[in-house]
């Protein structure tokens, strides 16, 4: 057996023919433009990861329907969306890269431009899932989690449950510890337990993931609901460890400053993120590739694959014609597609 060499020069210029390839390409670049801008106005690790997760699914999504997307265009779309992906560039180089409100509206406007310039003003239905995680990246960290903290520390008294929590665990160490409502005290000193202190950021976090595999991965309901129900109980008890080992370390100061802020609450991010992605793929993902679905996606979009958008009414007709010829007779349908039995065969099988 002769192995051919493969021409990846040649295969090179297939794909560089390919109009999703340079619509993916400019993805990728305003993808990186948009990272850099939020690592230098914001500095945080968490929402950066976030946004690669989420742009990540957004050229997923794209890429693996590629073959029943409409790439077709209009001269009025593509140039629209040249003008809106020339401000993107514009104001990235200019003084207004550092305004919040820039790059609020970054991600959305860069998705419609590219929408229109790879398929019209009419064919945008097509990315509406895209358009949902669009919006996920769009709204800040800071909005979702201090309105749900809120909400939930209206209901719940999630700051006295931590604290129970980690003063039961120092208890079954056998430390000597003294709890009373929020307030854990130690030999070595005493900490309060606040809302922003508990693992509830953490469970807000793994929401966001939730939602991005429900778009991904229909169905499987209830996997999901035990996947978020599970990561989200060892997320909360992230934040329970969390809480236990400032306590231990109250009494030195610039050690609790580094675990009481940003760097080390994003340490504690990270692992929960870890723990997220390794119940996925026992709970979800190995069942989603065992069941052959190559394509969960797919789900969604049968209803309009052999949809013309440029002419729905002959669609329309076509469809309701397929229709009523398969309900016209049902049984001379299937006698015609019966195979024909040969009578010396009809004589030998009534035989034996």
């Amino acid at each position: 057996m002769t192995i051919e060499p493969i021409d990846s020069v040649g295969l090179i210029k297939d794909y560089a023919k390919k109009t999703e390839f340079w619509l993916l390409a400019i993805l990728a670049a305003l993808v990186v433009l948009h990272l850099n801008l939020l690592w230098q106005l914001t500095g945080n690790g968490d929402a950066l990861i976030i946004r690669v997760v989420f742009w990540g699914a957004i050229a997923y999504l794209i890429w693996n329907r590629r073959d029943r997307l409409n790439w077709q265009s209009d001269p009025v779309s593509t140039g629209i969306g040249g003008i809106l992906i020339y401000w993107l560039m514009w104001m990235s180089i200019s003084a207004h890269n550092q305004d919040p409100l820039f790059l609020w509206a970054y991600p959305p406007v860069a998705f419609l431009s590219l929408g229109l310039i790879a398929s019209g003003i009419k064919g945008l239905w097509q990315y509406w899932r895209e358009f949902m995680i669009t919006l996920m990246i769009v709204i800040p960290e800071e909005w979702y989690t201090s309105t749900l903290m809120f909400a939930t520390e209206k209901a719940l008294n999630v700051n006295v449950v931590t604290g129970k929590i980690a003063a039961f665990a120092f208890w079954y160490a056998g430390m000597d510890v003294q709890s009373q409502g929020a307030v854990i005290v130690l030999p070595n000193g005493g900490v309060q337990v606040e809302t922003h202190c508990t693992g509830l950021v953490f469970v807000f976090l793994l929401l966001r993931l939730c939602i991005l595999l429900s778009l991904l991965f229909p169905g499987f309901w209830v996997r999901k609901s035990t996947l978020f129900l599970g990561t989200g109980i060892l997320a909360y008890l992230l934040g329970a460890v969390r809480v236990m080992l400032l306590a231990l370390v109250v009494h030195n100061q610039p050690v609790f400053d580094y675990w009481h802020g940003d760097s080390g609450s994003q340490i504690f991010s990270t692992i929960s993120i870890l723990i997220f992605g390794i119940m996925c793929k026992f709970i979800l993902l190995d069942r989603i590739f065992d069941d052959h679905e190559s394509n969960p996606s797919e789900e969604f979009d049968l209803y309009f694959e052999d949809y013309d958008y440029e002419d729905p009414e002959a669609s329309e007709a076509e469809f309701q014609m397929v229709a009523e010829s398969s309900e016209a007779d049902p049984i001379a349908s299937i006698n015609q597609n019966q195979t024909k039995v040969d009578p010396d065969q009809s004589a030998n099988l009534q035989k034996s």
